[in-house]
């Protein structure tokens, strides 16, 4: 399924929360046997450790949501950057579903944005500026995961609502 990405030993997966920047970037990760890294791992909005792990030898899947307003500061030839392409309703019902209210005004200031619909801000932040500073921008429509066997239909995982379960399951399937 993501077989053009092959040629790259970096990949960022970036774009709004509740995208698909998890699922996305673990399935990247398992197809092309390269480690996945979770923004978790890099402190989310550590910009020097994921400049750091960028600049370093080890191949990686990187996602990250919240890199999207600084992706553009971490391309190089070798590194692929995916921007998740979501309905913008089905990100907001999302947002909703699991309380992700109180963290918008800290993501939008990120994007140098003080009010308005963040994935709206990420997705024209992405086609107006970012995509032409990246030497190798991507996008993935999140319907297209659907085919992927790790793929979980909204009815089977609508009891996870806690995003570390579903992370901890996905990397318990990698393992296998």
């Amino acid at each position: 399924m993501f077989d053009y990405l092959r040629p790259f030993s970096k990949i960022i997966v970036t774009g709004a929360q509740r995208s698909g920047t998890t699922i996305c970037a673990q399935m990247i990760a398992h197809d092309l046997s390269l480690p996945y890294v979770d923004e978790d791992v890099v402190q989310i909005a550590n910009w020097k450790a994921i400049k750091a792990l960028v600049d370093g030898p080890q191949e990686f899947v990187l996602q990250c949501p919240r890199l999207l307003a600084r992706v553009h500061d971490y391309t190089r030839p070798d590194v692929a950057i995916i921007f998740m392409l979501r309905n913008i309703a089905d990100i907001i019902k999302a947002e909703n579903r699991i309380g992700w209210g109180p963290y918008r005004r800290e993501e939008l200031s990120l994007t140098g944005y003080t009010h308005g619909v963040v994935s709206y801000i990420k997705r024209r932040l992405w086609f107006k500026k970012q995509k032409r500073l990246i030497h190798n921008p991507f996008e993935i429509v999140y319907e297209s995961l659907k085919a992927h066997p790790f793929w979980v239909n909204t009815n089977q995982r609508k009891w996870r609502w806690h995003r570390d379960t579903f992370v901890n399951d996905i990397n318990g399937w990698l393992k296998e």
